[in-house]
């Protein structure tokens, strides 16, 4: 092949004019390459075949290249624009070409890196060739159309960002909570799990120190039964104030007391701030009557999660497709020396709604008496590998998903078989629909 076969010029080079000489179809295809400032396009016949390679700025050159596409449409030729959903970057081509009334598409960037030794024999990848993979995919019809988000799923997409804002430092904070916890005070972690006890949270913002509860144990604990408003077992409640009295650690310095207040004082402000996006979630959800089973069996988080990063569960065609669209379809890498290697899933599409889903699945095993049985007697827990056992919970709960987004209600036995598993049918515990705090 040519030294310069994928050589683009500027889009200031390139006119309808030109573009009609070098293609006689009636259908051409602007396939893009989209990165953060510079974008590689290749304008192609309806086969993907005799690219023209140039290359704009983006977003400041975005204009030109709507004109040019407005010269061709003038001209008679219909136009199609491609390109892969690679990110934020090309959500303004996109929704400038939308307000052209311009056909998009949307091609897979797993396909294209497969199909990078295809069509040329070579398994270099950079722009321009990506460009021209991806006209020729969509003349294969390996393409599906784009359309913008409607209003009430850019909301819950909203809220769902503005909540890994907090939540995701929350996670963190927790982790190093119970490591300081663990060399401070570990004999409160061995009574009470702090990470889920917002009101202990809130607690040690002022007692932080064991020796703060022992020099005064009846105002420490009047002052931790009022923030878990009586709510707290009275046993649970003597465990905490026992484990401070029992403490043989050293006291803590005024450095570490500091350290140890400001640490809680602000994961109870990101719990709150979590909060606070969940109630505005859940009235966003409560506009939504149709999705009335889908939150009674995932609580709000995890249905606005699915609703925004993933899709409407009612618009896959099968439970199957619903399953591949969160990522969770099994792929097998057992080829040569990697036999016995297993399945694993694929991890495609958004991973916070996979993160969702294990945390339901989690909750799921905690309070389902039947999804519990079902995980216990995987082979994966037995083999002590409960992160496995927990992921094919996942699985069995997508699947059931595309059948309660279309109004049946959740059951456990329609999922599983009860006779085999040997576990009599009970009403759940706990409310399903009550979201972990992070």
């Amino acid at each position: 092949m040519g030294k310069r076969t994928y050589r683009s010029v500027e889009i200031q080079k390139v006119s309808a004019a030109k573009v009609l000489l070098a293609l006689a179809t009636q259908l051409v295809f602007i396939a893009l390459d989209i990165a953060k400032r510079r974008v590689v396009a290749a304008i192609t016949d309806d086969k993907g075949e005799t690219p023209t390679l140039f290359h704009f700025a983006n977003p400041t050159e975005v204009p030109l290249l709507l004109a040019l596409v407005r010269d061709l449409k003038a001209a008679g030729r219909n136009v199609h624009i491609i390109l892969e959903p690679t990110g934020t970057y090309g959500d303004y081509v996109l929704h400038a070409a939308h307000r052209d009334d311009i056909e998009t598409f949307m091609v897979s960037p797993k396909r294209t890196h497969d199909a990078a030794e295809i069509f040329d024999g070579v398994p270099s990848k950079h722009d321009p060739k990506d460009a021209t993979i991806i006209a020729r995919l969509h003349a294969q019809k390996l393409s599906k159309a784009w359309a913008p988000m409607s209003e009430e799923r850019r909301e819950l997409r909203a809220l769902i960002d503005e909540r890994e804002i907090f939540a995701a430092p929350l996670r963190e904070h927790l982790g190093r909570v119970e490591a300081h916890l663990t060399r401070a005070w570990p004999e409160l972690l061995e009574v009470v799990d702090v990470a889920t006890r917002i009101s202990v949270l809130r607690w040690l913002r002022d007692y932080a120190d064991p020796a703060t509860v022992r020099a005064d144990p009846t105002k420490a604990t009047e002052a931790l039964r009022k923030l878990s408003r009586d709510a707290m077992k009275a046993g649970t409640l003597e465990a905490i104030i026992a484990s401070a009295m029992r403490h043989q650690g050293p006291r803590l310095s005024a450095g570490e007391r500091r350290m140890l207040t400001q640490l809680f004082e602000e994961v109870v402000r990101l719990h709150d701030r979590c909060e606070q996006v969940d109630a505005r979630m859940e009235k966003a959800i409560d506009a939504l009557p149709a999705r009335t089973t889908m939150r009674q069996m995932l609580g709000v988080a995890t249905t606005a999660a699915l609703l925004a990063l993933v899709g409407d569960p009612t618009e896959f065609g099968s439970a199957s497709a619903l399953e591949k669209g969160c990522g969770l379809n099994l792929k097998e890498c057992s080829s040569g020396e990697r036999q016995g290697r297993g399945v694993h899933i694929t991890k495609r599409g958004p991973g916070v709604a996979r993160k969702y889903l294990f945390l339901l699945a989690l909750r799921k095993v905690k309070d389902d008496a039947i999804v519990r049985a079902w995980y216990q007697r995987r082979r994966s827990f037995v083999a002590d590998d409960k992160r496995s056992a927990v992921v094919a919970v996942m699985r069995k709960l997508v699947r059931a998903l595309w059948h309660v987004s279309r109004g049946e209600a959740f059951d456990a036995t329609k999922l599983f078989d009860v006779r085999r598993l040997g576990v009599v049918p009970t009403a759940l515990a706990t409310d399903s629909t009550r979201e972990v705090a992070a």
